[in-house]
């Protein structure tokens, strides 16, 4: 690792973890509006942008560990949302990037039509990540012969408030309104799914930042946890449970950031970061759900308690199984990928070696 990237880790993870979990709001966790203020001054909620957008320039690795990060740490703030998938659609368009919290809508059904030399935005988009509490959202939009890029006010919008187990908000918006031509620019067909492949990958990377929290807690409770007049950590069968977490939690990290080195190697459209990024997400699928149920058989009935971090973590596992990509999905897309080739070792080594050649 870089001091570059040592040094990097080391700021995001000083702001992140004295972030502190708050109270659930009609069951929906509020935007940490004091954590986005900080990660504006320090910099991190623009790390990705070019200079001319107030960035600093950091490069797809530096993001994921970011994103590792905020997923340890439980961020309530839309920080994937807000780089690698808005703020990168509105740079492809070569629009500006708005200050304030920024998430995308990738779950939309949008249609755009020019009026009066203007654009006329409507359409549904569901289970936008802090929707309504965020500045403004992203969105792609159709038009019968284009897809643009839409920025728009979610101020514009009537939501409808919904969040995921975890208590994260999925809001719904519906949308009939007037945007500015500055507030829309045209789009290439290819970047919708790109869009696709970058919620994956995010999403995967916070999964491995939150289940390397779910093994400190269990490491901490085994510990620390007395029965039978010995310290649970030393049966036999909690060290094997304990094993089998920590080998889950190395399978996901290591998946993700041998993704993240092929996409930003090769991008994100050539086929061998498709078929990386797909077997990491449905990887870390499987592993995160067997993270959590091992954890939450580790801890007993502690580990269910409001009181207890370890459902912080636990529950956003779940719940990121269901998001930017199920298994089944995702499984069907991968078997397209073998099909397509013909043959599957092609499919689990990828013949070029530009990859590994900046190690």
């Amino acid at each position: 690792m870089s001091d570059d990237r040592r040094l990097l880790e080391e700021m995001a993870t000083a702001v992140l973890e004295r972030s502190q979990p708050r109270a659930l709001v009609d069951d929906v966790l509020p935007l940490d509006l004091a954590l986005w203020r900080v990660l504006e001054e320090t910099g991190l909620a623009r790390l990705s942008f070019a200079e001319s957008q107030g960035g600093g320039e950091g490069n797809l690795q530096q993001l994921i560990a970011v994103l590792k990060l905020a997923g340890k740490f439980s961020a309530e703030v839309p920080i994937a949302e807000s780089q690698l998938l808005g703020g990168w659609l509105l740079t492809q368009a070569g629009m500006d990037v708005p200050r304030g919290p920024l998430t995308c809508a990738i779950d939309s059904r949008l249609e755009c039509v020019a009026d009066e030399g203007g654009w006329l935005l409507k359409g549904i988009a569901r289970r936008v990540p802090w929707g309504s509490a965020s500045s403004s959202f992203v969105a792609i939009a159709n038009t019968p012969t284009e897809s643009n890029v839409v920025l728009v006010p979610s101020s514009a919008g009537a939501w409808v408030s919904s969040a995921n187990i975890a208590g994260e908000p999925r809001d719904e918006v519906s949308l009939d309104v007037i945007l500015t031509s500055s507030q829309v620019a045209t789009i290439g067909a290819s970047v919708s799914d790109e869009l696709s492949l970058r919620a994956m990958l995010g999403k995967a990377a916070m999964m491995a930042g939150a289940a390397e929290r779910v093994f400190e807690l269990v490491l901490e409770h085994v510990k620390n946890r007395s029965q039978f007049g010995r310290v649970i950590g030393s049966f036999q069968s909690v060290q094997h449970d304990v094993a089998k977490i920590a080998s889950y939690c190395r399978a996901i990290n290591v998946s993700t950031m041998s993704s993240t080195l092929t996409c930003d190697t090769l991008g994100f459209r050539s086929s061998e970061s498709r078929v990386a990024v797909l077997a990491t997400k449905v990887e870390a699928n499987r592993l995160g759900t067997l993270i959590a149920r091992s954890a939450h058989q580790l801890l007993g009935a502690i580990g269910f308690t409001d009181e207890h971090e370890l459902r912080l973590s636990t529950t956003r596992l779940w719940s990121w199984c269901q998001e930017c990509g199920t298994s089944a999905t995702i499984q069907l897309d991968l078997g397209s990928e073998a099909l397509r080739r013909g043959k599957a070792w092609e499919l689990i080594s990828p013949q070029s070696d530009s990859v590994w050649s900046t190690q």
